[in-house]
C-alpha cells in the first residue's frame, strides 16, 4: 500500500467512526487536544498524523490501528464493544430475572428465606461479569468486576452473620473463592 492509499483509508475511516458518534470535528480535536483544522486535514487526506496520535485515535474508538488505517468497516468494529457491553449487562441481568423467578416460586411454596435467591444472584452476577469482562474489556475491569464480587460475598456473610448461620457462611464462602480461583486460572 502506498502513502496516497494509507491516507485515502485513514481519512475515510476516521470520517465515518467520529460520525457514528455524532461528534463533529472540533469534538473530536477536543478529545485529542487538537484543531479542528487538523482534523480537517486528516478527514481530507492531506496529512494523516503521528503514531502516537493514531494511538490515541484508535483507544478512543475501541479498535485497533490496523482497522484505523486499513480498508474495512471500522464502524462495525466500533460497534462490536457497544454489543459486548450490552450482552455483558444483559447477562448479568439474567442474573436477577432468575432470582425473581426462583423468589416467586419459593414464595408460592410458603419455603421461608426466599430473599436469599436475590443474595446467591448478586454473586452469580459478579461471576458472570467477572467472564466476561475478562473476555472483552480491558484488565482494569475485570479488577473492578472481582472486587464487585468479593464485596457481594462479604455482604451475604454479614447477612448470613447475622441469622447466626456461621457454618453455611463459612462454607458457602470457601467454594465461592475456590470458584473464583478456578475460573480466574482457567480464563488465564
Amino acid at each position: 500500500m502506498d502513502e496516497k492509499k494509507l491516507r485515502e483509508n485513514f481519512a475515510s475511516n476516521l470520517l465515518k467512526l467520529r460520525k457514528s458518534k455524532k461528534w463533529n470535528q472540533q469534538d473530536l480535536a477536543d478529545k485529542l487536544s487538537y484543531s479542528d483544522k487538523a482534523i480537517s486535514k486528516w478527514e481530507n487526506g492531506d496529512t494523516i498524523p503521528d503514531v502516537f496520535t493514531m494511538y490515541c485515535i484508535a483507544s478512543l474508538f475501541n479498535i485497533s490501528i490496523d482497522q484505523l488505517i486499513f480498508e474495512k468497516k471500522v464502524v462495525k468494529a466500533a460497534n462490536k464493544t457497544k454489543r459486548r457491553l450490552l450482552i455483558t449487562f444483559i447477562s448479568t441481568g439474567l442474573c436477577f430475572l432468575l432470582a425473581t423467578v426462583i423468589y416467586f416460586a419459593l414464595t408460592l411454596c410458603h419455603i421461608p428465606n426466599a430473599y436469599m435467591s436475590y443474595l446467591f444472584a448478586v454473586a452469580a452476577g459478579a461471576i458472570v461479569l467477572i467472564v466476561l469482562t475478562k473476555l472483552w474489556f480491558k484488565k482494569i475491569w475485570t479488577i473492578v468486576a472481582v472486587d464487585l464480587l468479593v464485596i457481594m460475598v462479604s455482604l451475604i456473610i454479614m447477612i448470613f452473620m447475622s441469622f447466626n448461620y456461621f457454618w453455611i457462611i463459612l462454607i458457602a464462602a470457601t467454594l465461592v473463592m475456590l470458584l473464583l480461583d478456578i475460573l480466574l486460572e482457567v480464563i488465564n
